[in-house]
């Protein structure tokens, strides 16, 4: 009988390693995943060129769209003081042509743009795949000061101009005020 027991024991505790192995053998392959998927988010590259490039693309935008402004408005003010009449001609070309001159930044504030959009679409796929493989979910956050910054920032939140599709028409405000 004790001879049984021994071997009844023997094989349960065989059983229990080889799941304790298999169970292990799946963490470690787990493992091995989300380093794969780390290494494939390649996050030095994201934190060495290309957040640091989109915010110096950002940093030109707003220098060049400020100077242009002001180029605009020293311009458009200069028109206001010219005098009426063919003596005001000469000045009335130069300053429209400023103007004009001043509107070509559009163009390069457009490629800088599409490079930061580009960054950061990149950016999105690789944390879409990440989240993904790792089937990550938000955390809720225990901190009350956080939680209410939060719903502060979503109740005073602007989502400024509205896409042409889906805003509402102007006549449909009159109508709302009328």
């Amino acid at each position: 009988m004790a001879k049984a027991q021994r071997k009844d024991r023997s094989e349960v505790q065989d059983f229990e390693s080889a799941t304790i192995v298999s169970e292990l053998m799946q963490i470690a392959d787990y493992i091995t995943s989300m380093r794969e998927e780390i290494a494939a988010l390649r996050p030095n590259e994201m934190s060495r060129d290309r957040i640091p490039m989109a915010h110096e693309e950002l940093s030109s935008v707003l220098q060049a769209t400020a100077g242009a402004t002001d180029r605009i408005m020293a311009a458009a003010e200069a028109l206001l003081l010219l005098p009426e009449g063919p003596a005001g001609r000469p000045g009335l070309d130069e300053h429209v042509n400023t103007i004009f001159e001043a509107c070509a930044f559009q163009d390069i504030t457009g490629q800088r743009i599409s490079k930061v959009v580009d960054a950061l679409q990149s950016f999105e796929k690789r944390l879409d795949r990440f989240i993904g493989a790792v089937r990550a979910r938000d955390a809720i956050s225990s901190d009350p000061v956080e939680r209410a910054r939060q719903e502060r920032a979503e109740t005073l939140l602007l989502n400024g101009p509205q896409d042409a599709a889906i805003a509402t028409s102007q006549d449909d405000i009159d109508a709302l005020f009328a």
